[in-house]
C-alpha cells in the first residue's frame, strides 16, 4: 500500500508538466551566475589582480573546467527537450541527468569561490592553497613547447614580489629545465630568459639560492661543449655572485656549494673560477660586508699564501691567484689614468690585504707591481723609477698591551716579510735572481722618490737575494 502511494507520487512528480520549464529555470540561472563570474575571473576590472595572461589558461582548464562545464550543460538542459509525459522510468533517468548536472555545475562554482578566495594570500600558506597548487600543476604539466616558451617568458618577465610563489617557480624552472635535456635550443631560449630578467628575481631564502647555483653549476658543466649555452650560464653566474655578495650570508653559500661541487675536479674549477672570480673581484671591495665575506666566507685555503700555493693538492689556491693576476695586470697600469699619478686604489688595496693575508701590503705592493711590469713588459725597474704603486701604503694592524705593543709590531713585520719573500721567490723565480737583484741594488741611487721609499726597496731586494743564498 506504501509502496504504491510512494511509485503513485513519483509518476506524478516525473510526469508533471512543469518539470521542463523547472529545469529549464534552473538550468538559465546557472548560466546568468556563471557568465559575470567568468567575465570577472578572465578580464578583471583591476589590472593589478591580472597576474600572468597564461593564467587564463589555468582558469578555463582547471577552475572553470571547459570540457566538464560543457557536460554540466547538456545534463542541465538536455533532460528538459527529452521530458515525456508518459514515461515515468525514462523521465528518472533524466531527471538523475539533471541532478547529475547541477552537481557538475556546483563543483564549478566551488573551484571559482576557491579562485577567488585565495587570490590575495601572501603567507607561507600560499604555497598549499588552491590557486597557486593549479597554477604550480600547470607550470609542470606544459608540454607544447611553443606554450612552454610563452609561459616561462611571461613568468620571468614579471617580477614577483612573492617570495613563496617566487621559490616554487625557480624550482619548476629547473626540472622543466632538466626535463628539456637534448634540446638544446630550448634550454638556451630558457636561461635566455632568465639570465636576462634576472634583475626581476628573488630568492627569498638561502636553500633556494643554494638550490639554484647547485644546478647552474652543474649546467655549466654539462653543457661546456654548447658556446651559447654556455654563454647564458657565464653571464647568470656572474650575476649569482655579484648577487649573494650584496646579500649577507648568501656568499657562504656561494662558497660552500663551489667547495662541494668542484670538489677535485680541477678542470671543473678552472670553467667555473674564470666566471666567478672576476665578477668576485670587481664588487667585494665595493660591498659593505666584504671584509665579512672574506674573514667567515672566502675559504682560507684558497687564498694566496705560501703555504696553500706551494701545495701540490690545492689547486683551487693556485686557480685563484692565475684569476687575480689576469684581473689585476690592468687594473695595475691603468692606474695613472685612473687615480692620477700619486692616486690610490682603495678597491685593490683591500683586495690584496685580504687575498695575501699573510705578506707585508708594503712590500708585496713594491714586488708585485715590479714583478708583473718585469714579466709583461720588460722594463720593471725604469716603471718602478717613475711610478709608486697605487696601493699598500700602510701595514697592518695589530693590538696588544702598552708594553708589549712594540714588541708585538716587530714580530709581526718580521713574521709578514718572511711570507713576503718567500711567496715572491715562489711566484716569481725568473724575476728575482740574484743577478738581477745585485744589478737593480746597484742602481737604487737613481731613484729620485724620497731616502724612506729608497730604503724600503733596498731592504726588499736585499732580503730577496739573501733568501737564496
Amino acid at each position: 500500500m506504501v509502496l504504491h502511494l510512494v511509485m503513485c507520487i513519483l509518476c506524478n512528480f516525473f510526469n508533471g508538466a512543469q518539470m521542463p520549464e523547472l529545469m529549464q529555470g534552473v538550468g538559465l540561472a546557472c548560466v546568468t551566475i556563471l557568465i559575470p563570474v567568468s567575465i570577472a575571473l578572465l578580464f578583471p576590472a583591476d589590472k593589478s589582480d591580472a597576474f600572468f595572461d597564461w593564467e587564463k589558461g589555468v582558469i578555463l582548464d582547471r577552475v572553470i573546467g571547459s570540457r566538464k562545464l560543457l557536460l554540466a550543460l547538456i545534463f542541465l538542459f538536455a533532460p528538459s527537450f527529452l521530458w515525456s509525459n508518459n514515461h515515468c522510468l525514462l523521465n528518472a533517468l533524466l531527471f538523475l541527468f539533471f541532478i547529475g548536472g547541477a552537481w557538475l555545475f556546483f563543483r564549478v562554482l566551488r573551484r571559482v569561490y576557491n579562485w577567488i578566495s585565495h587570490f590575495k594570500s601572501t603567507g607561507p600558506d600560499i604555497c598549499d592553497d588552491y590557486r597557486h597548487q593549479l597554477i604550480k600543476e600547470y607550470l609542470r604539466g606544459i608540454k607544447d613547447l611553443r606554450e612552454v616558451k610563452s609561459v616561462w617568458s611571461e613568468t620571468w618577465g614579471k617580477k614577483n614580489d612573492n617570495i613563496y610563489l617566487a621559490q616554487d617557480f625557480i624550482k619548476i624552472f629547473i626540472k622543466k629545465v632538466d626535463e628539456l635535456s637534448g634540446q638544446e635550443s630550448l634550454v638556451e631560449f630558457l636561461l635566455q630568459i632568465f639570465n636576462t630578467n634576472f634583475q626581476n628575481r628573488i630568492f627569498g631564502t638561502l636553500k633556494i639560492f643554494e638550490i639554484f647555483w647547485e644546478e647552474v653549476l652543474l649546467w655549466k658543466m654539462k653543457y661546456n661543449e654548447q658556446p651559447m649555452i654556455g654563454l647564458h650560464l657565464d653571464s647568470l653566474i656572474k650575476k649569482m655572485v655579484i648577487f649573494s655578495l650584496t646579500h649577507g650570508s648568501y656568499s657562504k653559500v656561494l662558497f660552500d656549494v663551489l667547495q662541494k661541487k668542484v670538489g677535485d675536479q680541477e678542470a671543473a674549477g678552472e670553467r667555473i673560477i674564470t666566471y666567478v672570480a672576476p665578477a668576485f673581484f670587481d664588487n667585494v671591495a665595493k660591498v659593505e660586508n666584504g671584509n665579512f665575506v672574506w674573514s667567515d666566507y672566502f675559504p682560507k685555503k684558497w687564498k694566496a699564501t705560501y703555504e696553500n700555493l706551494s701545495d701540490e693538492n690545492n689547486f683551487m689556491a693556485n686557480i685563484w691567484y692565475n684569476e687575480f693576476i689576469k684581473w689585476a695586470k690592468n687594473r695595475l697600469y691603468d692606474a695613472q689614468e685612473k687615480f692620477g699619478k700619486d692616486g690610490y686604489d682603495k678597491e685593490l688595496d683591500n683586495i690584496v690585504r685580504k687575498f695575501f693575508c699573510k705578506v707585508d701590503p708594503r712590500w708585496w705592493a713594491e714586488i708585485l707591481t715590479f714583478a708583473l711590469r718585469e714579466l709583461c713588459y720588460g722594463d720593471g725597474f725604469e716603471y718602478l723609477l717613475d711610478h709608486r704603486p697605487t696601493f699598500g701604503s700602510f701595514g697592518r694592524a695589530c693590538s696588544g698591551s702598552r708594553e708589549d705593543i712594540k714588541q708585538i709590531v716587530e714580530d709581526q713585520i718580521k713574521q709578514e716579510q718572511g711570507e713576503t719573500v718567500n711567496l715572491a721567490l715562489r711566484l716569481f723565480p725568473g724575476v728575482f735572481l740574484k743577478r738581477h737583484l745585485e744589478k737593480w741594488l746597484g742602481d737604487l741611487d737613481l731613484l729620485d722618490d724620497g731616502v724612506a721609499r729608497r730604503n724600503k726597496l733596498r731592504n726588499i731586494f736585499e732580503a730577496l737575494n739573501k733568501a737564496q743564498e
